[in-house]
């Protein structure tokens, strides 16, 4: 996971700290959304996702007003948000946590293969609807 928070501090400008809260915060909202046997074939190929997960599992995510709002939507829509509210607790805007959700499935993409990746998001509509 080095290799992407490299790739996410240079390419679009974020503090190594928010590099890192955000991939986990987003490695996280995978494992909570997402297809268990999709994921576990994606963090298998990127390696250092566990410990990040391990760090995830110890830390509040998605909190706050827009974690509430997550919440109390629910379904596709609060998945959204509340990956959105996530990424903004690690200090992301709105066009920054696109950028980042884009970068992270190129890499991700790029290290577990399409059928990987397409397989997860089947699962994640929305999330899909962030990408380009």
């Amino acid at each position: 996971m080095n290799e992407f928070l490299k790739m996410a501090t240079a390419q679009i400008g974020l503090e190594p700290g928010q590099a890192k809260s955000a991939t986990t915060g987003l490695l996280g909202f995978l494992k909570k959304e997402g297809d268990g046997a999709e994921l576990q074939s994606l963090l298998a190929k990127l390696p250092g996702s566990e410990d990040l997960l391990t760090v995830e599992a110890g830390a509040a995510s998605g909190g706050g007003l827009m974690g509430a709002v997550s919440g109390l939507a629910g379904g596709r829509l609060g998945s959204s948000l509340g990956l959105l509210s996530t990424l903004r607790a690690a200090g992301l805007d709105s066009g920054s946590s696109g950028r980042f959700v884009q970068l992270f499935f190129d890499f991700a993409e790029q290290k577990a293969g399409g059928e990987v990746v397409d397989g997860l998001l089947t699962k994640l509509p929305e999330v899909r609807k962030l990408l380009r």
